[in-house]
């Protein structure tokens, strides 16, 4: 079985070969790769004896992630201000992403470089642009002006919609704004999807 899975996409952002390991490794099986390169991957907390072989393995912590699921109902969408986003949108929400988007795993690696962090996330978001990645983007808009982003990801399989990335204006955060595109999405999607 091939527990490391290549990943074009990020090793093009980063310069490097960057891999994904998958969860259901083998301690005895995994054979890194022999040159520098990026390799991630998402463990549950309890498996403490692949967490101790990814340490020896020198392996960095980097961030705790946390899933929750929802049953979708109609949602309180109650705002005028979020919108489908629209191709002329790009260039907005690209510039949001330069300043607002500072807690990823990427952001919390100290190994990569802010230059290389900010072109993950321009290409992030280019590639919904390009039909590459995402299947749904929520925008909040007040007098034209794009204040946060919702990217949502409908995994067809489970007939479920997953937010790909959210990222709302450092200037605008608290304010209600990631919410109300929650809930435009939740009133959009609430009759389609589980």
């Amino acid at each position: 079985m091939k527990f490391l899975v290549f990943d074009k996409w990020l090793s093009k952002q980063i310069n490097l070969s960057a891999y994904h390991l998958k969860q259901d490794f083998f301690l005895n099986k995994v054979k890194i790769p022999e040159s520098f390169c990026f390799i991630d991957v998402k463990i549950n907390k309890n498996k403490k004896k692949k967490i101790k072989f990814l340490k020896s393995l020198k392996f960095n912590y980097i961030t705790t992630n946390i899933q929750f699921e929802k049953k979708l109902n109609k949602g309180n969408y109650n705002t005028k201000s979020c919108f489908f986003a629209k191709k002329k949108d790009r260039k907005q929400v690209q510039q949001i992403i330069n300043t607002s988007h500072k807690a990823s795993r990427f952001h919390l690696d100290k190994r990569l470089d802010n230059k290389i962090v900010s072109r993950i996330f321009k290409s992030w978001v280019q590639n919904f642009f390009q039909n590459k990645r995402g299947d749904y983007m929520i925008v909040s808009k007040i007098k034209n002006k794009i204040n946060g982003f919702l990217l949502l990801i409908k995994e067809k399989k489970e007939n479920k919609v997953r937010i790909d990335l959210i990222v709302v204006n450092k200037n605008k955060k608290n304010q209600g704004i990631g919410k109300s595109m929650i809930e435009f999405a939740k009133h959009n999607f609430f009759k389609k999807i589980k």
